[in-house]
């Protein structure tokens, strides 16, 4: 039982959720985490994707910020993104 008078719940719907997503510096990375994005997500904006190269530039993060409203849409985020070939974690 919850006595502390929070809903027990660790993200409140809707929001905008941040996901990071790591893979190798190159053009299919970038298009792959595009497209997946797109497709959940009609007002998501590549400009708005914060990057970070690793120290060598071989591999990058994104941080996309996307707009879900349920848990079942940011799961279903997170299947598409670690089902690509192209990207290698998603956190």
């Amino acid at each position: 039982m919850n006595t502390s008078g929070k809903s027990g719940k660790l993200i409140e719907f809707p929001c905008k959720f941040p996901i990071k997503v790591l893979g190798k510096d190159c053009k299919r990375f970038y298009k792959s985490v595009s497209l997946v994005m797109h497709s959940h997500s009609q007002n998501f904006s590549e400009e708005k994707v914060k990057k970070n190269k690793s120290k060598k530039g071989k591999y990058i993060s994104l941080t996309c910020i996307v707009d879900v409203n349920n848990q079942n849409e940011l799961d279903e985020i997170y299947i598409d993104l670690s089902h690509n070939q192209n990207i290698l974690f998603v956190l």
